[in-house]
C-alpha cells in the first residue's frame, strides 16, 4: 500500500475548534487525537486484502459458493505471473485453482485495478449545437497509480461499519480546506440476496467468521469492483471503475464509497442522515490530514464541496435523502447530484426531489443519465428543450442541469458489434451508464 502523507503517524496539523481559530499540537511520540467529537478510524485494508484473495472456490475456502468467474478478469491480466498456464483461458476455475496452487495473489494490492492497457471510455463531445453534445469513444491508458485507496472501519456498533476511501495523491500533498468529495452509492443489496451477500459459510469473513462487513461480496462487489472495474456489462474494456473515470475526467475528487448493509432497514445507515455525513467526513479527513475545521464543536461546513452520485437502485437512497433537504449539509455542502439509470418506478421521484433540493441556486447540479425517459424529464431542461436518444441537453437557462438519454439506439451507434442482437440487453447499457457516464459528470462538474 501506498504511504499516506500526515496519516496518524505524523505531526498534528492545526485545527480550528471554535468561529475563533486556537491551535492544538501533540506532543512528539504522545497519541494523536482528532478535536471532540471526531473518532479515530482504522486503516482496514491489510486484512481487507487478506479476505480478497482468498477467492470463494480455492481449496482453502471451499464450500457451496464459488467466485471464480468474478476475478477471472483479474487472472487473465495477471496470467503472466503464473508458472503453468491453464489449458482454457476462458476456465475460471482452472484459473483459480492455478493461482492457488502458484501462490500468487489475484489481489496483490488494494488498487491493482487494470494497468498498461487502452479503456474505451464514452467522452462527451461539443458539438455546434447549443447544450447539445453527442458522445463518441475516448480512449484512456491508466499506466500510473495516481491516487491512493484505503478502507476505513468506523469505531462501534455502527452502519457502516467500513468506508472505502480513494484520494487523489495530488490533493494528499496539498494544503487545499475544502476538500472535493463524491458520495457515490451503489445498488442496494437486497436486490442482489438472491445471488450475492448469501448467508453461505464460505462467504463469512475467514477472520471471524461474520457475514457483515468482512464476508467476500460485501468486500467485491460493494467496494472493488465499484472503483476499479465493473463486470456486468458486455466486456471489461467497457466497464471502467470510478477510479479512471476520475482520472479520465481531469478532475481531482475524493470518492467516499460506504459499504452498504443487506438489510434493506439499515442499507446506507449514518449515510442516511446528513448531520452524521458530515461528522464521518470530518472524520475521514482527519484520518488523511490530521486537520479539519470545527465550529462550536462541529465540523465545519466549509471543509467540503459535496457531490453525490447514486446508481441504479441507489438512487431510491438519494432520492429519500434528498426530501429532507432543509440542513446545513444540503443547503451549504452538498453542490452536485448525479443519477445514473434510476429505475422507471423512482425516476420521477428522483427529478422532483433533486429540483426541489436544487431550488434556484445557481452553484447547484443536476445531472441524469438514464436509458429510460421519465414523464417529468422536461421540468429539469425547460418546457422549450427537446429531450433527444443520445445527446445530453441541458436547461438553456440552467446549464448546470442536464438530461441523456442513453437507449438502445445509442449504444448500438457507439458500440457497433458488441450486442448479440439489434434490441441488445437493458442490463447491459444499464451497467454500460454507470462505467462511463461519470466521468462526463465529473468532466462538467464545479469541482
Amino acid at each position: 500500500m501506498n504511504p499516506i502523507p500526515n496519516a496518524n503517524s505524523q505531526p498534528l496539523d492545526d485545527f480550528d475548534t471554535s468561529t475563533n481559530e486556537s491551535q492544538t499540537l501533540a506532543s512528539e511520540g504522545e497519541e494523536q487525537l482528532p478535536p471532540a467529537p471526531l473518532n479515530v478510524y482504522t486503516d482496514v485494508t491489510d486484512r481487507v486484502l487478506k479476505e480478497l484473495n482468498v477467492v470463494p472456490g480455492m481449496t482453502s475456502r471451499l464450500g457451496t459458493i464459488n467466485r471464480s468467474e468474478n476475478v477471472l478478469p483479474m487472472m487473465q491480466m495477471r496470467a503472466t505471473n503464473l508458472p503453468e498456464l491453464p489449458d482454457d483461458d476462458s476456465d475460471a476455475n482452472a484459473f483459480l485453482i492455478a493461482f492457488e496452487q502458484a501462490n500468487v495473489d489475484v489481489f496483490p494490492t488494494i488498487d491493482a485495478g487494470f494497468t498498461d492497457i487502452t479503456f474505451s471510455v464514452p467522452q462527451a463531445q461539443e458539438t455546434d449545437k447549443e447544450n447539445v453534445f453527442d458522445f463518441t469513444l475516448g480512449s484512456f491508458e491508466f499506466t500510473t497509480n495516481e491516487s491512493t485507496t484505503v478502507i476505513l472501519e468506523r469505531p462501534g456498533n455502527v452502519f457502516p461499519k467500513l468506508v472505502a476511501v480513494n484520494v487523489p495523491n495530488r490533493l494528499l500533498t496539498s494544503e487545499l480546506d475544502c476538500w472535493p468529495v463524491l458520495i457515490y452509492i451503489h445498488p442496494t443489496a437486497g436486490q442482489n440476496l438472491s445471488t450475492n451477500y448469501i448467508n453461505a459459510d464460505n462467504l463469512k469473513s475467514i477472520d471471524d467468521a461474520h457475514f457483515y462487513p468482512y464476508g467476500w461480496d460485501f468486500l467485491f462487489h460493494m467496494f472493488w469492483k465499484y472503483l476499479f472495474y465493473e463486470t456486468l456489462g458486455a466486456n471489461t474494456s467497457t466497464n471502467v471503475g470510478i477510479v479512471y473515470q476520475h482520472q479520465f475526467s481531469g478532475k481531482d475528487v475524493i470518492t467516499v464509497l460506504p459499504i452498504l448493509n443487506q438489510s434493506d432497514s439499515i442499507n446506507m445507515g449514518d449515510f442516511n442522515n446528513p448531520d452524521s455525513i458530515l461528522q464521518i467526513l470530518g472524520e475521514i479527513k482527519w484520518y488523511f490530514t490530521q486537520h479539519v475545521k470545527m465550529n462550536d464543536g462541529l465540523v465545519s461546513t466549509d471543509n467540503f464541496r459535496v457531490a453525490m452520485a447514486a446508481y441504479s437502485s441507489g438512487n431510491g437512497l438519494l432520492k429519500t435523502f434528498l426530501a429532507e433537504k432543509n440542513n446545513a449539509f444540503c443547503q451549504q455542502i452538498l453542490k452536485e447530484v448525479y443519477f445514473f439509470d434510476a429505475p422507471t418506478g423512482i425516476g420521477p421521484a428522483c427529478v422532483t426531489n433533486a429540483l426541489q433540493w436544487a431550488g434556484n441556486e445557481s452553484d447547484r447540479f443536476i445531472r441524469f443519465y438514464s436509458q429510460w425517459s421519465y414523464a417529468n424529464y422536461s421540468s429539469i431542461v425547460g418546457s422549450n428543450a427537446t429531450v433527444l436518444p443520445g445527446q445530453l441537453v441541458a436547461n438553456p437557462d440552467k446549464p448546470y442541469h442536464s438530461i441523456a438519454l442513453l437507449n438502445d439506439s445509442f449504444w448500438h451507434q457507439l458500440l457497433p458489434g458488441l450486442f448479440p442482437s439489434d434490441t441488445g440487453d437493458w442490463s447491459q447499457y444499464h451497467s454500460l451508464i454507470a462505467t462511463g457516464m461519470l466521468t462526463d459528470a465529473l468532466t462538467r462538474s464545479g469541482f
